[in-house]
């Protein structure tokens, strides 16, 4: 499978209008007609150059002919490459690196700025697999009638955006920059650390889970942010000559005010505490802490 940057690099502009404009359509059709794109793009092209086009993009893998009709659908792969060009577009991004980390609903690059900072690039990849994943800890997602995962993916993207920008705001230590954000994909500050789940021996774990409960009570308390889905699998830890805590992914969070954040303040804080208390043989009690919290 060829590599997503070398594949953004096939594309030329009218390429990639005609991806923008199967992305504007994208709630109203699963499969979008060949006349569609003939009405939409007459006074630009003629009919051969537009069935050309499309038959690259198809070619590329970026969309997928339907098997028995003359329509097209737009791939997961294709909706990266309009994200890439917008965050191009707009001064976000300069170039597309390899993979750095591969999750159930994304898909992480490393990056790099105009400026030459090195970034984390996260492309939502939510799809049929992780469908009950995304219906139990997602629930933004439920009121979307139709099957798009796309659209989902795009969501989340969106979401994450909100809450990055609320958060850094508040400047609180433990979140990542957010740098930008286009459809499905954000781009953060590149953070060289690992996932708490894959450490298993620290010098002070005690340490470590109080500077992710200050996160916790700085988001709440200044940016009225709950995260929703807190886990080992959303806190990276980075070693230095300092120890770094950060939690990620942020996009299905609760707004303080919400009639559920008691309840989804302490879910958070409980899988917290149970794995530091698994992993580390610590004592935590998480009622107390989320008295300390909400008072």
């Amino acid at each position: 499978m060829a590599k997503l940057g070398e594949l953004y690099r096939k594309l030329t502009k009218s390429d990639i209008m005609i991806l923008e404009y199967m992305v504007s359509i994208i709630g109203k059709y699963e499969y979008i007609p060949v006349e569609n794109f003939m009405r939409k793009f007459r006074k630009i092209w003629n009919q051969k150059e537009i069935v050309a086009r499309i038959k690259k993009l198809n070619e590329l893998g970026l969309i997928q002919k339907h098997a028995n009709v003359e329509a097209y659908r737009l791939k997961s792969i294709g909706l990266d490459c309009v994200a890439i060009y917008m965050l191009v577009n707009n001064n976000i991004i300069k170039a597309l690196g390899d993979p750095i980390g591969v999750g159930k609903e994304s898909i992480i690059f490393n990056g790099l700025t105009p400026d030459g900072n090195i970034v984390a690039i996260k492309f939502y990849k939510i799809g049929r697999r992780s469908f009950r994943h995304v219906v139990k800890v997602r629930p933004y997602t439920t009121h979307i009638e139709n099957d798009s995962w796309l659209i989902r993916s795009i969501l989340a993207g969106k979401r994450e955006k909100e809450a990055l920008t609320v958060l850094n705001k508040c400047h609180i230590i433990g979140i990542p920059r957010l740098y930008g954000h286009a459809l499905h994909t954000i781009v953060i500050e590149f953070i060289d650390g690992i996932n708490l789940y894959k450490v298993y021996r620290i010098d002070n774990p005690l340490e470590i889970f109080n500077q992710i409960i200050d996160v916790v009570r700085n988001s709440y308390k200044c940016a009225k942010i709950i995260h929703g889905d807190l886990s080992e699998y959303n806190i990276m830890v980075q070693f230095d000559d300092v120890v770094k805590s950060y939690i990620i992914d942020w996009p299905q969070y609760v707004l303080a005010n919400d009639p559920q954040a008691p309840d989804v303040l302490k879910k958070d804080i409980v899988q917290l505490a149970r794995f530091f208390n698994r992993r580390f043989k610590l004592d935590i009690h998480p009622d107390r802490i989320l008295e300390n919290i909400l008072t």
